[in-house]
């Protein structure tokens, strides 16, 4: 039995990357429960998620829970940001070329190169906490960046998104020579169904709000897996919360623990207003804080 960890990366008070309306924490956990939904198509394969909604868990909760759980894989899922596009996959720094892991990497690697068809920038090495950490093969990838216009329209679309779920999957299938099991095909989502039993309109509704869906309306109702009739509800609702409140305000506190804290946060006043998809006056706010907070 094959056990794998799937890791969306970042998650609760930790956004990670955030352009316009899309945050890297969203997009991670959507493209890990489609990698999920996926995995589970084949046999002798045991997956376990490190998280299924949007909380925090620190690296060293992460790591802990894969080596306690005794995995044979650790994937970690993230978006890149902070000047660049395409795709990139690491493994540990210390480990050859001539390793198992890295035979597992080129797989993924150039599964998903082929599924989506973007940028290769190549398959590398880092001395990150989850590689590091980790007492199994880990591979961690950064999928696209979500600063990048032409990446962030294509995060933006859920299709998209399910080439690169697919290519996870058909990476780690070919390596480990997985078998799929019977009458299953490759369809990350589900048949729409006529019914909302497992979440209210409310509750989609604000979904779509926070961007979790991507963009677009027919791209929304197949991310949330509902009829045509059943998204109509959806998005009278959207509209209805729209017109009634305003979305909550910029998370101050958030964003200047992430310049401070986050390397990938880039450099220059507009550089990081822009990634973080600010107004002049709400960055104003943070960089006063910042500065504050650094005396």
């Amino acid at each position: 039995m094959l056990k794998i960890i799937e890791d969306s990366g970042h998650g609760g008070f930790d956004g990670g990357a955030i352009h316009k309306n899309l945050k890297e924490k969203d997009l991670t956990l959507r493209i890990g429960k489609k990698v999920v939904t996926l995995l589970k198509q084949y046999e002798d394969v045991k997956v376990k998620s490190i998280r299924t909604t949007d909380r925090t868990v620190s690296l060293k909760e992460r790591t802990d829970i894969a080596n306690k759980w005794g995995a044979d894989l650790y994937l970690s899922i993230n978006i890149n940001a902070g000047g660049g596009t395409g795709f990139e996959s690491f493994i540990f720094s210390n480990l050859s070329d001539s390793s198992r892991t890295k035979k597992i990497q080129k797989s993924i690697h150039e599964s998903i190169i082929k599924e989506t068809k973007v940028n290769d920038r190549g398959m590398k090495k880092a001395n990150f906490h989850v590689l590091r950490e980790t007492k199994m093969d880990a591979i961690l990838t950064e999928n696209l960046f979500i600063d990048n216009s032409k990446d962030y329209e294509l995060l933006s679309d859920d299709k998209f998104l399910d080439k690169i779920a697919l290519g996870h999957v058909k990476g780690i299938a070919s390596f480990y020579g997985l078998k799929k099991k019977k009458s299953t095909s490759n369809t990350v989502n589900k048949k729409p169904s006529n019914t909302s039993s497992a979440k209210t309109i409310t509750i989609m509704a604000n979904e779509v709000r926070k961007g979790l869906h991507g963009n677009g309306h027919e791209n929304r109702r197949k991310s949330l897996g509902i009829s045509k009739s059943e998204y109509e509800k959806v998005r009278k609702k959207v509209n209805e919360l729209e017109q009634g409140k305003k979305p909550s305000s910029v998370n101050i506190n958030s964003i200047v623990n992430r310049i401070i804290t986050n390397p990938k946060v880039p450099k220059g006043h507009e550089a990081r207003r822009k990634y973080f998809g600010l107004s002049k006056t709400d960055y104003e706010k943070v960089r006063k804080e910042v500065n504050r907070r650094l005396k």
